[in-house]
Order: C-alpha cells, then structure tokens, then sequence
C-alpha cells in the first residue's frame, strides 16, 4: 500500500474476510470503532435472477444511534475498488466516527432503491 491511506469505515459485507479478498486482493487491517448518528436499514439488489438484501447506513442524525463496525485503512486505489463493489446503491460519505477518526463510509444513497 502506497504511504496515503484512507480510512474506510464497514459495517457490512466489507467486514468478511472473503470478501475483502475479491475485493482488494487482500485481508484489510482495522480496528473497532462506532458512527453516531446512523441506523442500519437495508437494501435489496437484484442480479436480474436473485435478490439479496444488503444492510445500508441510514442516516437519523440522532447521537443515541450508533453503528459498530470497523474502521479500515485502505490506499486510494482500494477506495476506487470499493467504489465499484458497492455499486450506485450506496454513496460514499466522510464522517467521524466515535474514536474522532475522520473516515469514509458508504450509505444508502437516497435517489435508488426503496429502504425496505
């Protein structure tokens, strides 16, 4: 990994090693840590044979709402790999998480599917 490095924060599917490893060749490196403000819904992608319903950050701006996942570090091009594996389901967000950590995170981008 090149010396820039992001943090991606995962509370999902990005948490799984096996798909850390389809995703970026590599098991990521993290650490616990927490977003306020933010409930887990979910989302349902069709591959047009299957459905699957995925969680997705929803954002309540309520402190007393938290997420618990993991807070990765991920170099530029691994945030672009990211980028294509969530697809334009989610949008990708800055925020600050629990620690004071400024990261990224991928929420449910408004404009798609319906939450369920």
């Amino acid at each position: 990994m090149s010396d820039e490095s992001y943090l991606l924060f995962a509370y999902g599917t990005l948490q799984d090693e096996l798909v850390q490893e389809q995703v970026f060749g590599r098991r990521l490196v993290g650490n616990r840590d927490s977003l306020s403000g933010y409930i887990i819904s979910s989302i349902e992608l069709s591959d047009g044979s299957t459905s699957h319903r995925y969680p997705a950050a929803l954002g309540t701006g309520l402190h007393t709402d938290v997420i618990q996942g993991i807070a990765f570090a991920v170099s530029p091009n691994e945030l672009k790999l990211a980028d294509a594996y969530e697809t334009e389901a989610y949008c990708r967000k800055q925020v600050r998480l629990g620690s004071g950590k400024i990261s990224w995170v991928y929420i449910k981008h408004r404009q798609s599917h319906p939450i369920l």
